[in-house]
């Protein structure tokens, strides 16, 4: 049977609109993926093949790419690729009906069990001790690669761990490939692993913590924000969307009350007071309590959604999957940029997480006069402190800071 250049592209769309539909995808595979269906036509054609999962996924494998530990441009467009082959896949079929991780290559573990045990123990270590489960996986990810080069050093107990092997370590291959920043984040990861060993073994850590070199990374915050003209492009109604309303309340509870994309995906009906407009949360990141009047924009958003977009369902959870099991959508399932797409103001949106949207609405507030230590509660911060960075987007105030010329001396000639 000959390739079908037609069909095939027509399935690609299709599996497009379905992934668009559940609004649960990277960036990367959204914005290649017309490269990516070029690339596999014109395989598919030099081998007058019909698509086939596997025989493409091979090939993609023969691809060169960069480690999976760098997590480089290369690594991402790679994985992306072959996502993109395992959803076409999932389309023919007719089983792609949610989201899931489609994991390329598995992370690999140590020789040792003792080793692999210690990776299973430290992960359950950091999220009984409040730890959340994504930093906890993190960690204990980092410690697993750690483990990994004492495996490579010939060492297989900790305990035989020495200063000079920590040190090497920090000028390893995998560390020369890290920004300060990244540097600076191992280092304290580390850190925190060898307290673990000195709880879980006695392990002498008083020299050991003195081979991890000390990094003191001072940079500043850039604030980025979206113009009030992206407003009116992404709140437009797209009823071509099956999470058109959805998107729309998240939105809003983003740019009006400044929530955290994770605490919007755990808002619970328990937390709406409908009578007083009040909405009460338990902040994932802080573990705050949080309580914000609601806006009628985004009550009217978000009732406009249970009542004529959300499937009927026993979750608690308000926001929840538009296709597939009914269940409370997960981290990546909120994408707005694509609501602009077409638009002027599409390349004003910088990034597609809420994230932006959150301290768009912090920014705002500081030009509209308010104080900070009232935004400073609205955003949930336990440090008033930490909105001081949202200052620099005050511009008209931040004039008035400047300071004048008039002072400095100077010896050339007038211009």
């Amino acid at each position: 049977m000959s390739f079908d250049e037609k069909q095939f592209r027509s399935l690609a769309g299709e599996t497009y609109n379905k992934i668009i539909s559940l609004g649960t995808t990277k960036g990367i595979l959204i914005d290649k993926r017309t490269d990516f269906v070029d690339k596999l036509v014109v395989f598919l054609r030099e081998h007058d093949t019909p698509f086939e999962s596997k025989r493409c996924l091979d090939w993609i494998d023969s691809m060169e790419h960069d480690p999976p530990c760098t997590l480089s441009y290369s690594y991402m467009y790679w994985i992306a690729f072959r996502r993109l082959v395992i959803l076409i896949d999932k389309q023919s079929k007719g089983s792609l009906d949610c989201w899931t991780h489609y994991n390329s290559v598995s992370m690999p573990m140590p020789h040792s069990e003792n080793y692999c045990n210690l990776v299973v123990k430290y992960r359950k270590h950091l999220e009984d001790n409040g730890y959340r489960k994504g930093t906890a996986r993190s960690y204990s990810s980092r410690a697993r690669e750690f483990l990994l080069y004492l495996e490579n050093n010939n060492v297989y107990e900790v305990v035989k761990v020495t200063n000079k092997l920590i040190a090497d370590y920090f000028i390893s291959d995998k560390c020369s490939r890290f920004s300060f920043r990244s540097l600076q984040t191992e280092c304290s990861v580390i850190r925190r692993f060898l307290r673990f060993l000195h709880e879980v073994y006695s392990l002498d850590i008083s020299l050991l913590i003195n081979a991890i070199p000390s990094y003191r990374v001072k940079c500043g915050r850039i604030v980025t924000t979206v113009d009030k003209d992206v407003d009116t492009e992404i709140l437009n109604d797209r009823p071509e969307y099956i999470i058109d309303k959805r998107d729309k309340a998240m939105i809003l509870l983003a740019l009006h009350l400044c929530l955290r994309s994770c605490d919007i995906r755990n808002i619970k009906f328990s937390n709406i007071n409908w009578e007083t407009g009040m909405l009460s949360i338990i902040q994932e990141k802080t573990g705050a309590p949080l309580e914000l009047p609601m806006d009628v924009e985004t009550q009217n958003a978000i009732l406009d959604y249970i009542l004529h977009e959300r499937r009927s369902c026993d979750s608690e959870y308000v926001f929840i999957t538009a296709v597939g099991p009914a269940q409370k959508i997960q981290r990546g399932h909120i994408k707005f940029r694509r609501r602009a797409e077409g638009t002027e103001v599409f390349d004003k949106i910088p990034k597609d997480g809420l994230h932006i949207l959150r301290r768009t609405g912090a920014s705002r507030m500081l030009r509209s006069g308010v104080p900070l230590n009232t935004i400073s509660t609205i955003l949930g911060h336990v440090s008033e402190s930490a909105v001081q960075h949202y200052l620099t987007t005050d511009e008209e105030n931040m004039r008035k800071c400047s300071i004048g010329l008039s002072q400095i001396p100077y010896a050339g000639r007038d211009l």
